[in-house]
């Protein structure tokens, strides 16, 4: 006689329904915890890597800002560099250095009465220097840096024409920096127009670009400003005669007064025309 099979709900077969469901399940945990454990595998590798990825960029910048400060410290414990032909050790001058009036002025060239001041001073300075009854000296100064970075670098550019063109070329780029001076609220001109304007008033471009770029005299501004507030500077512009520090209107007055009492200078050979003027009358007579 044949077997008849097992029902469907005997007790073997759910037995065995129950274990291949336990068995799925404890494969589903197994897989979720291997996967699990991949996933917190890759985090920490990927946030290992992120690390040293991190610490990376703070070594080089701690590196570069290192750098940075050796390089500023070095460059500022060297001698300042001072101008070829700077008179006083921070300006420039005009005249006899023997002269009965000593006349200093120190002018911002980002300040507007310091423009004005060199319009009226700029012609009866130069004739009392002219004239040898007065030796002038400029000092620029920086004391509008709270407008930018102008005064410094046309402070600077001024060193600069003054050490590679010599004084002269220097007083007519200072009084064209007064002339084109910018506004102390708007934009300021960058350095090729500094440049420009230096070349129009004798500088060599090939000579001054490298170093007004470069700010070779920023230090030397810096002190020549340190220098003039220990000799009282309260603004700008600032003016000592014989010594006195005068207000500008006062010693705009006293420059005139002295430029008139001097007169003007007698050009150059004049003397000697004069004597020769006077022989070759003499000949003449002499002749008739």
């Amino acid at each position: 006689m044949a077997k008849n099979p097992p029902k469907k709900n005997a007790p073997g077969t759910r037995s065995d329904e129950r274990a291949a469901t336990a068995a799925k399940r404890e494969a589903r945990r197994e897989k979720a915890a291997r996967q699990a454990a991949a996933a917190l595998a890759e985090k920490k590798a990927r946030q290992r890597k992120e690390r040293l990825m991190v610490g990376g960029i703070v070594a080089a910048v701690v590196l570069l800002v290192a750098g940075v400060v050796t390089w500023q410290v070095m460059r500022n414990s060297g001698p300042v560099a001072v101008p070829d032909n700077a008179t006083d050790k921070y300006g420039v001058s005009m005249g006899e250095a023997d002269a009965g009036a000593q006349i200093e002025i120190f002018a911002d060239f980002l300040c507007p009465a310091c423009k004005s001041f060199e319009a009226a001073a700029e012609a009866p300075l130069t004739q009392l220097a002219e004239a040898g009854a007065a030796h002038v000296t400029y000092n620029p100064v920086v004391i509008l840096d709270q407008f930018g970075d102008y005064s410094e670098r046309a402070a600077n550019a001024f060193a600069v024409v003054l050490d590679t063109a010599g004084a002269e070329v220097a007083l007519e780029f200072q009084a064209a920096l007064f002339a084109e001076q910018p506004s102390e609220s708007g934009s300021k001109p960058d350095d090729d127009w500094l440049i420009d304007l230096a070349v129009e008033s004798g500088a060599k471009e090939s000579e001054i670009r490298d170093d007004i770029e470069g700010m070779k005299f920023e230090r030397w501004v810096k002190e020549a400003t340190q220098e003039s507030e220990r000799r009282g500077l309260r603004g700008t512009p600032t003016i000592f005669i014989n010594g006195n520090q005068v207000e500008p209107q006062d010693a705009l007055n006293q420059i005139q007064q002295l430029a008139q009492a001097a007169g003007p200078a007698q050009p150059e050979g004049d003397a000697g025309a004069g004597e020769g003027d006077a022989g070759e009358g003499d000949a003449e007579k002499d002749a008739s």
